[in-house]
């Protein structure tokens, strides 16, 4: 009796261990373990496509101003990148390995909640699928709060024409040339995101992030006056 009683501890703690060990969301790299035995080294690795990270992955310290439309009162937003970076993930559920970028940004004129970091923007480009690059963008304030893989393109593509909107909800209205500061850019990618009482919209330029967008939260235009690219 005493020994079947040992037995069964044996097994609960180690049903404990293991299953701890078990959290689908963290990724595990090999040689790390992952239960009963490390993961084998991947089979391939995809990297975020070039093209897709020209539009929104910029060194940190880089920055953008912004003047609010539709106003009589000069009303501003100031977006900094305070923090980015890339990382190769690797978990049980695919042979591959995949790169994940990420962005923190800082808009003035949007603060987060009390609680959370304030203000910020999160910006993250993963490959989804291992076929497509998508860029998502979250917020715990009131700027894009829910922007969630709205713009993607082919993993390994470097041609304009195979951009994408990123889900359903997104739709690539055009990419006309946009005016800023008396030059002219040219394909320019302009979004919508959302359901139809309710969507965002963005325009995006490469090298240059976002030029404009219309946040539904609050029902504001905003559009780029000056930026500096680290």
């Amino acid at each position: 009796m005493k020994k079947r009683k040992h037995l069964l501890f044996l097994l609960l703690g180690f049903s404990i261990l293991f299953f701890s060990q078990c959290d689908p969301d963290k990724p595990i790299l090999p040689g790390t373990g992952g239960g009963v035995s490390d993961l084998p080294p991947p089979t391939d690795t995809f990297y975020v496509d070039q093209e897709l990270k020209s539009y929104y992955f910029f060194p940190q310290g880089s920055w953008w101003v912004y003047k609010m439309l539709d106003t009589n009162v000069l009303i501003y937003d100031t977006a900094l990148v305070t923090a980015g970076g890339s990382r190769l993930m690797y978990d049980r559920f695919f042979p591959f390995a995949w790169e994940a970028v990420g962005l923190v940004i800082e808009h003035s004129h949007y603060p987060s909640p009390p609680g959370f970091v304030s203000p910020h923007l999160s910006v993250s480009i993963g490959n989804s699928d291992a076929s497509l690059d998508r860029i998502s963008m979250t917020s715990q304030g009131k700027l894009f709060p829910n922007l969630r893989y709205f713009f993607s393109v082919p993993i390994d593509s470097t041609s304009m024409a195979n951009k994408t909107p990123g889900l359903i909800k997104t739709t690539l209205i055009d990419t006309n040339a946009f005016h800023f500061n008396n030059n002219t850019i040219n394909n320019v990618v302009h979004l919508r995101f959302g359901s139809p009482d309710f969507e965002d919209e963005i325009w995006m330029a490469k090298n240059i992030g976002l030029l404009k967008y219309f946040n539904a939260e609050d029902q504001t235009t905003w559009e780029l006056i000056n930026y500096h690219i680290n």
